[in-house]
């Protein structure tokens, strides 16, 4: 650890700093960066830099995926999944790039990002779509139009990462729908950002999706005056209130979702699985919902639509 922390722009070993899967077109030598890539079925660990990371790429389908204590010793913010900075393939305003049924777990970024002033925790998501607006540099660094493609994020189990589970940053048009979350946020220097974080946003639908915050954190956070068209219904929320200034649902809820192993000690058994009589259960919508589940099961069951990742028969 001592060594990761003593790392500087100017003193950096890949070591510490290498993704595990990377699709990065920056430096292409095609005449077009890479886009229709599918990452699947992998079980990924201990990465320095991040578990599974794309940038200037489009239709990208990250499916499959278990992702475990990654993203600890990069000085450049690692999360476990990231897609930054999407390119447009070509004009579709439908899913391009699509995150579903992934199982991430103790992620956390433990070295200050050192490109910054002074050296901070940004970072450790369990998911972020980030900086997709293409707008975060100047045009000689930055020079790709925005992003107008969308990305679906669905059907994945995420828990005790160090930042949000998932986040959306300096990004639109993303449909996150049907995740499930545990106790994210153990980093406490990202103490206050929700399971779901909200930051420079905007056409963002959070639907059917379970969101348990640890104790003082918040299931969802949004930066108050830089996001619109945000749409959340049908979540159910525990532990905390929602922070920002994005409204719940009409039909979101707060319970305890009767998660069946959440504590339980060994993080490799953990599922997010719940009891048969949770509040989840045939109250979700079929608005946006995936025909299956994490498991592979149909969506709707006997009771109708359930929120999270599961859907019982």
């Amino acid at each position: 650890m001592a060594e990761a922390l003593a790392q500087s722009p100017a003193r950096h070993d890949p070591a510490f700093n290498g993704n595990c899967i990377a699709v990065d077109g920056r430096h292409s030598t095609r005449s077009t960066p890479p886009h229709h890539i599918r990452i699947l079925d992998n079980v990924i660990s201990e990465c320095g830099g991040a578990g599974i990371a794309t940038a200037w790429a489009d239709y990208v389908t990250i499916s499959g995926n278990t992702i475990f204590d990654s993203a600890w010793y990069s000085i450049y913010g690692s999360s476990a999944i990231s897609t930054w900075e999407n390119w447009n393939a070509d004009s579709s305003t439908g899913y391009k790039m699509v995150i579903t049924g992934n199982r991430i777990y103790g992620n956390s970024e433990r070295v200050p990002v050192a490109g910054i002033s002074p050296p901070a925790i940004t970072d450790g998501e369990g998911i972020i779509v980030d900086s997709t607006r293409n707008s975060r540099y100047d045009s000689k660094d930055d020079p790709l139009p925005p992003y107008t493609g969308r990305t679906l994020i669905a059907n994945n189990i995420l828990y005790n990462n160090g930042s949000s589970a998932i986040e959306v940053f300096q990004s639109d048009h993303v449909d996150v729908v049907n995740n499930s979350t545990y106790r994210d946020v153990t980093n406490p220097p990202l103490t206050g950002r929700g399971e779901i974080f909200l930051n420079q946003t905007s056409d963002v639908n959070v639907v059917n999706n379970i969101f348990v915050s640890a104790p003082g954190q918040n299931p969802v956070t949004s930066v108050p005056r830089t996001t619109s068209s945000i749409f959340l219904d049908y979540n159910l929320y525990f532990n905390g209130g929602n922070s920002g200034d994005v409204a719940a649902g009409a039909h979101d809820r707060t319970a305890d979702p009767l998660y069946t192993d959440a504590a339980n000690p060994d993080p490799t058994r953990v599922l997010l699985t719940v009891s048969p009589i949770s509040p989840a259960v045939g109250t979700g919508t079929g608005t946006l919902a995936p025909a299956t589940d994490f498991a592979g099961k149909p969506r709707p069951g006997a009771k109708g639509f359930d929120r999270g990742a599961y859907q019982r028969p």
